[in-house]
């Protein structure tokens, strides 16, 4: 049984493609673990449930 159309692999994918997204318009640098949570609509803690940094997103 899945928990819908969040899954666990659906929300990772989803970091992932916000997280690309910001950095190329923002650049690595200025790009916060807290930029990446907001355009994904969740808490910044939430993000660390899948990643232990921002450099786990690259």
């Amino acid at each position: 049984m899945t928990d819908g159309p969040n899954t666990q692999q659906d929300t990772r994918r989803r970091i992932l493609t916000e997280a690309e997204r910001l950095f190329r318009h923002y650049g690595y640098g200025k790009t916060t673990i807290a930029d990446i949570s907001q355009a994904c609509g969740m808490s910044a803690a939430n993000v660390y449930r899948f990643f232990p940094s921002k450099s786990a997103t690259v």
